[in-house]
C-alpha cells in the first residue's frame, strides 16, 4: 500500500515539470534584469524539490544523507536566485558575476563542509534521522543554523527591497510589484511554519512547492503584466538619474530628498536629509531669496570667484492627501547654453550684417560693372558679361532668401491671414515674368484667405522656381492650383521634372543637415520654415509624370477673419 510520505514524494518529483517550462520561459528572459536570476532560483527549486523527494522515497541512510546535503545547496541557489532577482528588478540594472560571487561563499563552505562532515559535524549531530515513515530529525550542527541566518538574512533583504520599491511605484508597475511581493511570501510563510513544527508529519516540507508557487504566480505575472519585459522604474531611482539637482522639502523646509546631481552642486553631505534647506543654502542668498515665494520659475545669475553662473531655478508646491503641504525645488545650471545663446545671437549678426551690407553692396557694384559690359561689348565677350549679371542676380536672391530664414527661425512669429490665391497670382507673374519657356497652367478660385507667415509669398516663388530650375525639360510645364477645402486651402505645383533628389527629402523630414547630406539652395528651407511657422503641412510626392507638391495651410471663414497684420 503507497504511503502518505510516498505520496508527498511523487507529488514533489512532478513539480519539476511546471518547473521546467517556468524555467525555459525565464531563459528566453535571460538578458533582462531579473530573467537569468529566476532561472537559478527556478534550477534551485527543482533541485530542492528533487532531493526532498529522494529523501522521503529512499529507504537507505547513505542515499538519504546525500540528499539532504545536496538539498542545503539547492536551497542557497533558490535563495541567492530570488535575492538577486528582488535586487535587479527593484534596481533596474544587471549585476556583473563578480559583483554577486560573493554571494556564493556561504554555497562553497557548506559544498566543502559537505564533504568532510563525518570528521566534525558542523552540519549534521548525532541525531540524525532520516527515515521518512518513523520521522525526520535533522540534528542541525554549528554551521547549518550560519547556513539559514544567511539564507533568510537574503529572504528578508528581498523583501525589503520589493516593499520599498512598491511604495514608490505606480501603475502596471505596482501591480508587478505586488506579484513580486506575494511570489516572495509563499515559500517564506511556508518555511517558517515547517521550522515551527506546524504540520503533523516531519516528511511535509512544503517549502519547495511553496516556492514553485511563488515562481507560478511570476511566471502569470509574466504573461498577464509583462513582469520582465516593461521595465519599472522606480520614482527615487528616476531622480538619481537626472542631470538636474532636485530636492524635496517638507511644509518646514526640512529637506525629505535631495538628488546625487543636488549634493553635488550645492557641495552638499548624502546625510543631508533632514537639516532645513536654509541652513544648508547658506552659501546661496540668491537662491534662497527667489525661494521665498510658494512657485518660482525664474533664473538666477550667481557670482562666484569672479565667473558668472547662470541657474533656472523651478519650485513647485505640493499637495498630499493628508493634508501637509511641501514643494520640490528643481535647479538646472544653464551656463553653457547662454553661453551657446550669445554665440548664436553673434553669428546672427554677422550672418545679418554679411549678407544685408557687405556681399549685397559688393554685388551690385559687381552686377552693374557687367551690364556695362554687356552694353558696350559685342560678340562672345557679351555673353560672358551677361553670365555675370544672371550669376550676381542669382546669389541676390539667394542673399534674400538668407535674410528671410533668419527671419523665420526666430520663435514666436505672428501668422496673418493672407489671400492665398493673390499671393499665388503674383508668383505666377513672375515666375512668367523671368522664364519664357516654361508652360504654365492654373487652377484658382476667386480667392483663398488663409493663416500663414508673412514670408508665405516667398515660399510659394521658391516653390515655382524649384519646379523650373531643376527641370531638365525643353519646355518645361509647370500646374498651380488652389483647391479650397472646409478647413482648409490646398495649394498643389505640379511639374514635369526628374523629381526631388534623395538628398533634398530630408528637409521635409528630419529638418537636419549636414556637409554630406546638404540640399543644394535654400529654396526647400525657407518653404520649410514658413509652412512650419504657418501651422500647415507640406507633402511632396513623385507621380508619373514628374513631382506634386502640396501645401495645406488654415482656412480663414472671412465672416469671423481677423483684421490682416504687417508683412515681413
Amino acid at each position: 500500500m503507497v504511503s502518505g510520505a510516498d505520496l508527498y514524494g511523487l507529488l514533489l518529483l512532478l513539480t519539476v515539470v511546471p518547473a521546467g517550462w517556468l524555467l525555459q520561459l525565464a531563459w528566453e528572459k535571460r538578458e533582462k534584469p531579473g530573467g537569468r536570476w529566476l532561472a537559478l532560483l527556478l534550477v534551485g527549486m527543482a533541485g530542492w524539490s528533487v532531493s526532498w523527494a529522494l529523501l522521503v522515497l529512499v529507504d537507505d541512510h547513505s542515499w538519504s544523507l546525500a540528499s539532504v546535503d545536496t538539498l542545503l545547496l539547492f536551497v542557497n541557489l533558490s535563495v541567492i536566485g530570488w535575492f538577486m532577482l528582488s535586487l535587479e528588478f527593484t534596481r533596474q540594472k544587471r549585476y556583473a558575476l563578480r559583483h554577486v560571487l560573493p554571494l556564493f561563499v556561504v554555497p562553497a563552505v557548506t559544498l566543502l563542509l559537505v564533504v568532510t562532515d563525518a570528521s566534525h559535524s558542523m552540519l549534521w549531530g548525532p541525531e540524525l534521522t532520516l527515515d521518512a515513515a518513523t520521522g525526520i530529525t535533522l540534528d542541525q550542527g554549528p554551521w547549518f543554523y550560519a547556513h539559514a541566518t544567511f539564507n533568510y538574512l537574503l529572504l528578508l533583504v528581498s523583501g525589503v527591497l520589493l516593499v520599498n520599491n512598491h511604495t514608490e511605484l505606480e501603475g502596471i508597475y505596482r501591480k508587478q510589484s505586488a506579484i513580486l511581493i506575494a511570489g516572495w511570501s509563499i515559500p517564506v510563510v511556508t518555511s517558517i511554519a515547517y521550522n515551527f513544527g506546524v504540520f503533523p508529519q516531519s516528511y511535509l516540507n512544503p517549502t519547495p512547492i511553496g516556492f514553485l508557487a511563488g515562481a507560478a504566480l511570476w511566471g502569470w505575472g509574466q504573461y498577464r503584466f509583462q513582469l520582465l519585459e516593461i521595465a519599472p522604474v522606480a520614482r527615487r531611482h528616476a531622480l538619481d538619474e537626472m542631470d538636474e539637482a532636485v530636492v524635496a522639502v517638507n511644509d518646514d523646509d526640512v529637506v525629505a530628498y535631495l538628488n546625487e546631481a543636488a549634493i553635488e552642486m550645492f557641495d552638499l553631505e548624502p546625510t543631508a536629509t533632514g537639516k532645513r534647506l536654509p541652513s544648508l543654502l547658506a552659501a546661496y542668498p540668491e537662491i534662497l531669496e527667489r525661494l521665498e515665494d510658494g512657485e518660482v520659475d525664474d533664473e538666477i545669475v550667481l557670482e562666484r570667484e569672479g565667473r558668472r553662473q547662470y541657474l533656472s531655478v523651478q519650485k513647485t508646491p505640493l499637495g498630499r492627501s493628508d493634508g501637509s503641504e511641501g514643494s520640490v525645488v528643481v535647479c538646472e545650471d544653464v551656463s553653457e547654453l547662454k553661453r551657446h545663446q550669445r554665440d548664436l545671437e553673434l553669428l546672427k549678426q554677422v550672418f545679418a550684417r554679411v549678407f544685408r551690407h557687405d556681399l549685397s553692396n559688393d554685388l551690385n557694384v559687381i552686377r552693374a560693372h557687367g551690364e556695362l559690359l554687356s552694353a558696350n561689348i559685342d560678340g562672345p565677350r557679351a555673353s560672358h558679361a551677361e553670365t555675370i549679371v544672371r550669376t550676381c542676380d542669382d546669389v541676390i536672391e539667394t542673399s534674400r532668401k538668407a535674410r528671410a530664414i533668419e527671419k523665420l527661425v526666430d520663435a514666436g512669429r505672428d501668422r496673418y491671414e493672407t489671400d492665398l490665391v493673390h499671393v499665388v497670382s503674383e508668383a505666377v507673374e513672375w515666375l512668367r515674368a523671368n522664364f519664357d519657356d516654361v508652360t504654365v497652367e492654373t487652377d484658382l478660385p476667386r480667392d483663398g484667405f488663409v493663416l500663414a507667415d508673412g514670408e508665405i509669398e516667398l515660399a510659394v516663388r521658391c516653390l515655382l522656381e524649384n519646379a523650373v530650375v531643376h527641370n531638365d525639360s525643353a519646355e518645361p510645364w509647370v500646374r498651380i492650383a488652389v483647391t479650397e477645402r472646409p478647413d482648409e486651402f490646398v495649394l498643389t505645383v505640379e511639374d514635369d521634372g526628374p523629381g526631388i533628389r534623395p538628398n533634398e527629402r530630408h528637409v521635409f523630414e528630419d529638418r537636419e543637415v549636414d556637409p554630406l547630406s546638404h540640399s543644394n539652395g535654400l529654396g526647400l528651407w525657407t518653404v520649410n520654415w514658413v509652412v512650419r511657422n504657418s501651422g500647415g503641412e507640406a507633402h511632396f510626392e513623385h507621380t508619373d509624370r514628374g513631382t506634386k507638391f502640396e501645401l495645406r495651410l488654415e482656412r480663414v471663414h472671412r465672416a469671423d477673419a481677423t483684421p490682416p497684420g504687417p508683412q515681413d
